[in-house]
């Protein structure tokens, strides 16, 4: 019995353990995104549109599944009149 207690218990320890390794990944990468992403607005607003576009592509590298570093980057083209 306390053999199976203890299988158990480890069992449990060591799944919370790697949940929160990857929790703190997580919100590193979450940081990280929204770090660039402000610079990126605020270049944008000062009218860097460079550097505002290097920002939103670190973004991009961090989460592709996000839209929005996309449109903003879209909006500096077409700002530009970039966009044929």
């Amino acid at each position: 019995m306390k053999k199976h207690l203890f299988i158990l218990i480890s069992f449990f320890y060591a799944f919370t353990n790697i949940n929160a390794q990857k929790n703190e990944e997580k919100s590193k990468d979450e940081h990280q995104y929204k770090l660039h992403y402000y610079t990126a607005v605020k270049q944008k607003s000062l009218e860097n549109y460079e550097e505002a576009i290097k920002q939103f592509k670190k973004c991009i590298s961090i989460n592709k599944e996000q839209a929005t570093p996309y449109y903003e980057i879209s909006k500096i083209h077409l700002l530009n009149n970039e966009i044929e």
